[in-house]
This record gives C-alpha cells, structure tokens and sequence, in this order.
C-alpha cells in the first residue's frame, strides 16, 4: 500500500470531490468528463508516486499501435502515459529546490543533434509541419524516453522492478506468439508466430516483426536479473524464459530478429567467454557447434527467405532505399526536412504502381539521410556513439557488475540494430531500455563514489 503525506491525500481527495460534483452537474458531457477524471486522476497518482508512472510504462510498452486521437493530434497509449508522467513531474520542477537536483544525460550531443533537425525544418518546403515532426518525436524521444526515466528511477530497487515489469511485458508478447502458433495450421506455408488482435485492435501492431522487436529487447533484458535474484531456481526458471523468448523471436521468421539475435548471441557469450571467464576456443568443438547449427537453422533461412511476404518487402525495401539515396544527393547537408520522407515515396510513381499506398522509411539509415541530409546523419550518429561508448566504458570500468551491464547493453544494442531494417527509430520500446542502462551505468558510479568517499573518511 502506498503512504501519502497529508497534503498529498487532501489534495487527491479535494481533487476527487470536484470530479464527482462535475459528473452530478453536467451529465450531458459524461463520457468527456470521466475521460479527463482518469487523466487528472493518472497526473495526481505520478505526481504523488512518479515510480507507479515508470512501472505502467515498463508494462505497457509493447503497446505502440494502440492510437487515440485528440483533435488532430493522434498518438499511442504507450506515449500518452509518458506525456502524462512528464507533465505530473514537470509540476514537481516548478519547485526551485528540486529543479536544481535535475540531470540531463547526453544533453549536448543530443542537443546537436535537435538543432540540426531544426534547421533542416526551417530550409525544408514544409516548415511548420517539420518543425512539429522535430518536437513530436526528437524532443519527445529525449524527454520522455530519456530524460524522464533517468531522472525518476533513482535507485537499484525501482529499477528492478521496471526492469521485472518489462520482462513480464515480454512474457505476455511471448504467450501471444505462442497461442497465434498453436491458432495456426502448422501444414501452412505461411506458418509462423504473429500478433493478435484484441478486441478488432492489434496492440503491438499487426506485422510480426513488431513482436519480434519486444522479444529482442527482453530476451536479454531478462538476463539482468540474475544480478539480483541469485538462487538457482529462480536463475533456472529466467533462463528458460530466455530460451522461450528467442525461440518465439526465432518463430516469427522475421529476417532482422534472426539477424538481431545471431548478432546479440555472439556479442553475449563471446564477451562472457572471452573477457569474462577468460577461456580459448576448442576448435574442434567450435565446428561441431557451427555445423550442428547451420543445419538447424538452414530450413528455416530457406523457408524465411521464399516466402511470399519477404520477398515482396525485399523489393519494396530497396526501393525505397534508392529513395532515401536520390533524396540526399538533391539536398545532401540538410535533407528534404523531417517527417518528408513519406511525401517522397508518393511522389515515387514505381512505388505507387507496385506496392500502393505510400510507407514509412523501412530503416533508420533511410529515414535520417533522406529527412535530415549529411548533417542529420553526422550529429545522430554522434548522439548514438556517445551513449554507445559510455556502454562499453562502463562494461570495462566496472567488472565486477557485468551480471547486470552485459545483458542490459545487448537488449539496447539490439533493439537498436533492429531499426535499421524497422520503423520504431524514434519510439520508446527502442529509447526507454536506452535510458535503463545508462540509469544503471549511473547508479553504479553513484555507489563507487560512496565506496571511495567512506574510504577517504575513514583513512
């Protein structure tokens, strides 16, 4: 049960008395009444216990294709929830004393980055509407995925629970995939693990390859909690959930998850191998290992790469590549302007006449050479190197937390990766486990501080 000073139970309940005076009064406007109740009410709830926002976003983060639409503003539940978070501790800042204690992780080559964007808007032909793709998804992105949960989740014990949050995320997308594989006729060419609609809504989108990105993000996300759950039943049951993750990702038959996982796997276990526990190779069982795999896996590639539905998105996917490509070479240094690349595959007449209506970018390379030009490019990557680098310094720095940096940095490394053959760039199920790291890698130095100043104080 959660315990609320007394301000903050009768500023809940005077709160809750209005809401209820206002549903008597005006019954005409009933549904629009309770819609804004339960949002006031989520604003209190994050303002009084801003963790219970962190632990609803864990748990709902799959949830990306879920929209609402307010006027003509339309975004998912997933991003609204965060909206909400933010504007409950945007209120907490407006207190001078805690604006003060406020951290702004990789302001600088983000901020690079955000201008960049800025000024490709303001040279594009459509100022005004890539301006507000600048602030509706880059500043959000950095807001909400970044800056929020950093800055919330201020000890190990809240980041456990997200993290437990968002692996049990993973496990009901895993029970989806699996119940669509038992759904299925398993005599069927086109057999394989996919979304289902709930209620004629499809929650995680409706195309495989987003239930493959969330397994990729928590079939090694899991992992991490073997840092603090050291039983060994407790460490068998997540390695089975790690194996039923990867094998329902596997059963999806998207190319980027296999891809993604083979990358993820080698990265894992090579670095424990290697690094870690410091052994050589037997080269002799390294090719019984390879040749026992490749014939594995062989079918499968085989059956991934003719079916019906690859083979179509291959062909569309390399054109709209060349695209990006014939984009940047008629504005090389700031691009078309952001969020232009859907107008650039309609005026496309082969893309039109071949695959209808105009798509997204189906890559992160795609999107940012054509919208944002060589400028774009060069301070995104640079934003992306910074955050990526103090992983892998960390990982070197503090050995002794490898248990928990090591399958954090692969679960963010390959939801990364994933975007440069998906369309989840700028959305939190990509930048949110981002953040988680870099709150470990925070954390982390925040307790070696203490160590060396409890020494010094004691010398």
């Amino acid at each position: 049960m959660f315990k609320f000073k007394n301000d903050n139970l009768l500023f809940l309940s005077f709160g809750a008395l209005l809401l209820l005076l206002s549903l008597i009064l005006v019954q005409s406007y009933l549904p629009q009444i309770i819609i804004i109740a339960i949002v006031m009410a989520l604003i209190a709830i994050f303002y009084v216990k801003p963790e219970v926002g962190m632990y609803l976003t864990a748990i709902f983060l799959p949830v990306s294709e879920w929209l609402f639409s307010i006027g003509n503003f339309s975004a998912a539940l997933i991003e609204f929830l965060f909206l909400l978070v933010l504007i409950a501790y945007s209120v907490k800042l407006l207190d001078p004393h805690k604006l003060k204690s406020v951290k702004w992780p990789a302001i600088g080559a983000f901020l690079l980055f955000f201008s960049a964007s800025i000024l490709s808007a303001l040279f594009s032909k459509t100022i005004s509407a890539s301006l507000w793709f600048s602030v509706r998804w880059f500043l959000f992105l950095y807001l909400a995925y970044i800056f929020l949960p950093f800055n919330l989740i201020n000890n190990s014990k809240i980041l456990r629970r997200v993290i437990i949050f968002l692996s049990l995320s993973g496990l009901l997308v895993a029970l989806m995939g699996l119940w669509s594989l038992i759904q299925q006729d398993w005599s069927s060419s086109i057999f394989y693990a996919k979304p289902l609609a709930i209620f004629g809504v499809y929650p995680i989108g409706d195309n495989h390859n987003s239930m493959a990105e969330i397994l990729v993000l928590s079939s090694f996300l899991i992992l991490s909690l073997k840092y603090w759950f050291t039983g060994l039943r407790v460490g068998r049951i997540i390695d089975i959930l790690f194996l039923f993750f990867v094998l329902i990702a596997l059963a999806t038959l998207s190319r980027t998850a296999w891809i993604v996982i083979f990358l993820q796997v080698a990265f894992y276990f090579g670095y424990d191998f290697f690094v870690v526990k410091k052994r050589r190779l037997d080269l002799r069982y390294t090719l019984i290992t390879i040749i026992f795999l490749l014939t594995i896996s062989l079918p499968f590639v085989n059956r991934i790469s003719n079916m019906e539905i690859n083979q179509g998105s291959t062909a569309s996917r390399l054109l709209m590549t060349e695209i990006a490509i014939k984009a940047f070479w008629a504005h090389p240094i700031l691009g078309t302007g952001p969020g232009s690349y859907v107008s650039l595959v309609a005026n496309n007449i082969r893309f039109t006449a071949n695959y209808g209506d105009p798509l997204d970018s189906h890559g992160l390379g795609q999107k940012v050479l054509a919208e944002l030009g060589g400028l774009g490019v060069i301070t995104f990557a640079f934003f992306c190197l910074f955050i990526f680098v103090k992983f892998f310094r960390a990982l070197r720095k503090y050995p002794r937390q490898v248990k928990l940096l090591l399958p954090l940095i692969t679960s963010s490394l390959g939801i990364f990766l994933f975007q440069f053959f998906s369309t989840s760039y700028y959305k939190g199920r990509v930048w949110f486990p981002i953040a988680l790291t870099l709150i470990t890698i925070k954390l982390i130095e925040e307790k070696h501080e203490q160590h060396r100043l409890a020494k010094i104080a004691k010398n």
